[in-house]
């Protein structure tokens, strides 16, 4: 359900952003905000401007406050790495195909990690599981810090002989998908979709890392959300979110035939008929189910239709 009132906190210490340039940001919903950059993870300073951080900012959910005087210490930090990537998405927010793959903050960031000791990791690309010298790195921070919990975003377009090392680094793991039909998942990721559904059924099976299915949803793939939907819930994660990747950005919505109102009552129709039959399982098997603000926008899945079909498990999130 919805959050009624804005939780003040130190953000930057509940979950820390560090980009792939170093740049440290009070969570990854900033990163692009040059204006509310804490500094450089290279900067002989960069612990004081942490703990003296204080910037106006505020979403729907939280508003920043300062940390104040004393130990820093971390809830999560959440990094980028290389921009190296196995895929081609079309949508890349950082530019990650056009990217020459390079890093250069491993030994600094080792030395942050062993000077705040976060409770936990949580990392991507580029793609992590793609970066041969990121995932030693990885191994030799898990072996120094075996109590601290990592977390992996990824695209799981991968053979299962990665699986084991996978399962020694990481607890939980989110697998991003964009497409759930063999070419439009090609056309936008550039990757074999029956590849990534074969990884993420091997690693439920396994039972070894705790998975979440996550569909971020651009105009050409919305419509497959229900199929994506039926799918993930068959193979039980821990939790499938689907999640507006900014689709109003790319369409005009004021055309002659509302051509996209359309697409979007008959992709929203689609998927809540889902909900509906799938619902007993998903509070059998106590599936989570999350849908950012944009997405129950476009397919008009509010607080009420939730509530007046009984729906399980469902989280509405910013």
């Amino acid at each position: 359900m919805l959050l009624n009132k804005k939780i003040t906190t130190p953000c930057h210490l509940r979950q820390l952003f560090i980009n792939h340039d170093g740049d440290i940001f009070p969570c990854c919903r900033k990163w692009g905000d040059q204006k509310s950059k804490i500094g450089n993870i290279d900067e002989l300073d960069i612990y004081n401007k942490i703990a003296t951080y204080d910037y106006q900012c505020e979403c729907d959910g939280y508003k920043l406050t300062k940390a104040g005087i004393g130990t820093l210490h971390f809830e999560t930090i959440n990094i980028e790495f290389s921009l190296a990537c196995n895929g081609k998405c079309a949508m890349c927010c950082v530019h990650a195909p056009d990217s020459d793959g390079k890093y250069s903050h491993y030994e600094t960031l080792r030395k942050f990690i062993d000077i705040t000791k976060p409770n936990k990791l949580s990392v991507q690309g580029g793609e992590v599981l793609y970066q041969k010298k990121t995932l030693k790195w990885l191994w030799d921070v898990k072996n120094k810090n075996p109590d601290m919990k990592f977390h992996v975003i990824s695209n799981g377009c991968f053979n299962n002989d990665i699986l084991l090392l996978a399962e020694y680094l990481f607890e939980t793991m989110t697998i991003s998908i964009v497409g759930f039909e063999d070419h439009t998942y090609k056309t936008i990721m550039g990757l074999e979709l029956r590849k990534t559904k074969a990884f993420a059924e091997e690693l439920l099976s396994r039972k070894k890392i705790k998975l979440s299915l996550k569909y971020l949803c651009t105009p050409l793939n919305l419509h497959q959300s229900a199929l994506f939907y039926e799918w993930a819930v068959l193979i039980s994660p821990n939790s499938i979110q689907i999640v507006d990747a900014n689709i109003n950005s790319y369409i005009r919505l004021d055309t002659f035939d509302s051509y996209w109102n359309k697409i979007f009552e008959r992709a929203g129709s689609d998927l809540k008929a889902k909900m509906i039959l799938y619902n007993k399982m998903v509070s059998d098997k106590d599936i989570k189910i999350s849908l950012c603000k944009g997405i129950r926008n476009l397919l008009d899945i509010s607080d009420n239709y939730i509530s007046a079909n009984s729906l399980a498990n469902i989280n509405f999130w910013y």
